[in-house]
């Protein structure tokens, strides 16, 4: 149950299509929106504020989607996630993760 207000980004993950909150997604063409901002960061703080700039509440994230990330933006990503996030909900088999930003 995900709060009415709240703006979704859809990290690694495609299918949005039925979700009745905002949100930020792309399709298979184009480049997401997580790309753009987290190419743009140096550290997990910066990536936090942007997120807090944009509205993000929550993160809809398929970790088997997340497959051009160089390691330097997978591990400012880890941290984000350690640092300023909190999982909420993780399907059996691990392919769909939602965290509530904090």
């Amino acid at each position: 149950n995900i709060p009415q207000g709240s703006r979704l980004l859809f990290v690694g993950e495609r299918r949005a299509a039925g979700f009745r909150r905002r949100f930020y997604a792309a399709s298979g063409y184009d480049r997401t929106q997580f790309e753009d901002w987290i190419s743009k960061v140096d550290d997990a703080r910066g990536f936090y504020a942007i997120l807090k700039e944009k509205g993000v509440t929550h993160l809809i994230m398929n970790p088997s989607g997340i497959v051009s990330l160089d390691p330097k933006k997978g591990e400012l990503y880890s941290e984000f996630l350690s640092r300023y996030s909190e999982a909420l909900i993780r399907t059996a088999n691990g392919n769909l993760l939602v965290y509530k930003i904090i």
